[in-house]
């Protein structure tokens, strides 16, 4: 039996400096009939921007931990039977954005306010609160008299936006059999988890945020009525934040995501057709569960008559990407290899894949493109990365030249292909 443990940690420093404002179709559309009409140059001369973003915030984090332990042993249960089995749990300690003692004194940052827009709950969660806007004079504040938290803002719980993993189990088993001399059996089946990846980024992209003013943004402008034009699409006013976190939007995510895992297995055959000559055919597929993808959230659940503002689940929070760990992923496929080790000067590897790989829009990253955000099953289909066909065959070929071999009759030649 072997057993051991892990631990891995990561920590961020970085200023993050960035102002954009963007055009498209949407804002010089007709609204009956917005799929064929409008320009994105016409809303640039008439200086109609769909979405801005300003950004000039100081990042760091406290450090995040992978902390893992595992075992593994084999069972040879007789000469014909082989079992692997293994288990390794991983217990994963998310970052918090905001650390102000990382850096020197003399900066006086204060990032450790910056919170998370929670649009699965309509409630935007802090760290922790700072104080008025009236006691302190400047941003991150909280722009109340008393510096009570506005309407649907709360504290996080124990201070955390985003809460830990410990659910990351992962079994392991490996079984090969050896049906006759010339023929083998193997399966596999292992669970794998992400244990860094969205999780880690979640907390390096909260810089700025309210009730900080380091970084505002607004990606849904103009879309039924001009309220705002380039000059100052963000409507910037100070050094104060807005009243509330609601009139800007910004990307939330769930602060319960879990790490995303695949399970992994594999059943197949090796046949020996010669001394040097093997055939390998597997069945080779995988699950994915937990895989994040956004969405544009808090859209009016059905078309209707009316303000479509008062159909929304928060009628008070803008529509914004959201991101989840509700999407999934399939893979299945049959591969097959023709491997022939060297001899009589020649070797060659011939595979030959036949796949599919679905998911429920994981493929389209976070940029919310999905086409009913309430409704992931609609999403199915071929991924980005669906290759059905995949071919391919390597070869190395000694001549017959050189010392031990025959003679090209060219002494250059010779020599430079000699042993």
């Amino acid at each position: 039996m072997k057993f051991g443990f892990s631990y891995a940690t990561n920590r961020m420093y970085a200023t993050t400096q960035r102002a954009f404002v963007g055009f498209d179709g949407v804002q010089t559309a007709d609204l009956q009939n917005p799929g064929t009409t409008g320009s994105g140059l016409a809303s640039f001369l008439l200086g109609v921007p769909s979405g801005s973003e300003r950004a000039d915030a100081p990042g760091s984090m406290t450090p995040g931990k992978v902390i893992g332990v595992f075992f593994q042993d084999q069972w040879k249960v007789n000469k014909r039977l082989t079992i692997n089995v293994g288990l390794r749990y991983d217990a994963n300690i998310l970052p918090n954005f905001g650390d102000s003692g990382f850096f020197s004194s003399d900066l006086h940052v204060e990032n450790q306010y910056s919170g998370n827009m929670n649009l699965l709950r309509g409630w935007f969660l802090l760290p922790k609160a700072p104080p008025s806007c009236a006691s302190k004079g400047s941003a991150p504040c909280i722009p109340t008299p008393d510096g009570s938290l506005p309407a649907h803002v709360e504290v996080a719980p124990n201070g955390r936006l985003f809460q830990n993993n410990y659910d990351n189990w992962q079994p392991r088993l490996g079984i090969a059999y050896t049906i006759t001399p010339r023929t083998v059996f193997r399966a596999g089946y292992g669970r794998y988890f992400d244990s860094w990846s969205e999780t880690v980024l979640a907390a390096e992209q909260q810089e700025g945020l309210w009730p900080d003013v380091r970084r505002i943004s607004n990606f849904l402008l103009n879309r039924t009525t001009v309220e705002a034009r380039s000059a100052n699409p963000l409507a910037l006013a100070g050094k104060f934040p807005a009243a509330n976190p609601f009139s800007l939007t910004t990307t939330g995510r769930d602060p319960y995501m879990g790490n995303a895992y695949s399970d992994q297995y594999n059943v197949g055959f090796e046949q020996q057709l010669s001394q040097s000559a093997v055939l390998t055919m597997n069945f080779v597929g995988s699950r994915g569960r937990r895989i994040p993808t956004g969405s544009i959230w808090n859209v009016a659940f059905t078309p209707g008559p009316g303000d479509p503002v008062q159909r929304r689940p928060y009628p008070y929070i803008n529509p914004a990407s959201v991101i989840r760990d509700w999407s999934r992923n399939w893979y299945d496929s049959l591969q097959e290899t023709v491997d022939q080790r060297f001899s009589r000067g020649l070797s060659y590897i011939i595979t030959y894949t036949w796949s599919k790989a679905l998911d429920l829009g994981s493929s389209d990253g976070f940029g919310g493109s999905a086409m009913d955000a309430y409704n992931l099953r609609l999403e199915k289909g071929p991924s980005n990365s669906n290759l059905p066909h995949v071919f391919s065959l390597a070869s190395v070929y000694e001549l017959p030249l050189g010392k031990g071999n025959l003679q090209s009759g060219l002494k250059p030649v010779d020599y430079i292909v000699r042993d």
